[in-house]
């Protein structure tokens, strides 16, 4: 008790014991309290301000919404939530869409540029599959698919 008798208000809202006495209102500390107060009147009116102080200005828990407020912010919540996923799933289909685009891109250059090798029958391999000519024979020969000929007759009659 000696040591509560330099304490100011402040204090007092600064002490474990004091502020325990406040917010719970045990028993036992009611009894510890009231017994101070009757024991060191000069105590007793730095308690009874520090109370008055406690009870004006100190505030735990106190900040209460009404249920439309609390309503409504939770609204806000799960809309945000809602808007977070709807963004995750807004760039996965963006990056599936960009990888698919991408692939198409590719197919589409490779099969521009893709040469099928078709081979070229140069003058050599044309002349070499030609049948010889007689040059002095009249008739001409027709040389169809499969080395199948027509021959026509060039006769004067």
């Amino acid at each position: 008790m000696d040591n509560y008798k330099l304490y100011t208000a402040i204090d007092f809202l600064k002490d474990e014991d004091f502020l325990r006495w406040q917010i719970y209102h045990a028993e036992e500390d009611s009894l510890y309290w009231h017994n101070i107060i009757e024991k060191e009147p000069d105590v007793a009116l730095v308690i009874r301000e520090a109370e008055m102080l406690y009870e004006e200005s100190v505030r735990f828990n106190d900040f209460r919404l009404s249920s439309s407020e609390t309503a409504a912010s939770l609204e806000a919540f799960q809309d945000a939530i809602n808007q977070n996923k709807n963004k995750k799933v807004r760039y996965k289909i963006l990056s599936l869409s960009v990888a698919a685009a991408c692939v198409v891109a590719f197919a589409i250059v490779s099969l521009l540029f893709w040469k099928k090798e078709v081979p070229v029958q140069g003058i050599e391999t044309f002349a070499q599959t030609l049948p010889e000519t007689d040059l002095n024979s009249t008739d001409t020969k027709l040389i169809l698919s499969e080395n199948n000929t027509i021959t026509l007759s060039n006769n004067e009659s």
